[in-house]
């Protein structure tokens, strides 16, 4: 039960990526004056993905804080290592973003060190 909750929470986790990237893509430039981040809240609490994406990123939370309370943090962060592998490929595939040799070398590195353990 634990590495499936473990695991679900990393879904999740990925998922809330996908909602709040294109959420955020609509809302666009963030004034960090008063009343630009007064219209930017304005567009986020009506935004359709950024509200869904709130909700899975707290649903991932406490998610993540029962697998804590059930096992050693040691045996818990190996397994957060695939959520960067995800949240690249999500962003290469599902978002166009660009990819580097940089990019390809470091996600090769976290398979590998994942592999080992």
């Amino acid at each position: 039960m634990n590495k499936e909750l473990i695991i679900f929470s990393i879904i999740i986790s990925s998922f809330t990526q996908i909602l709040l990237k294109p959420g955020m893509d609509m809302v666009g430039k963030i004034n960090l004056s008063f009343t630009g981040l007064l219209s930017v809240y304005k567009e986020l609490i009506f935004n359709i993905y950024v509200i869904p994406g709130i909700l899975s990123f707290c649903l991932g939370l406490v998610l993540w804080l029962i697998v804590l309370l059930k096992k050693q943090c040691r045996l818990c962060l190996p397994f957060c290592k695939p959520r960067v592998y995800d949240n690249n490929t999500n962003q290469i595939f599902s978002f166009n973003e660009s990819v580097s040799v940089t990019r390809i070398i470091g996600l090769s590195i976290i398979i590998v060190g994942i592999l080992i353990l």
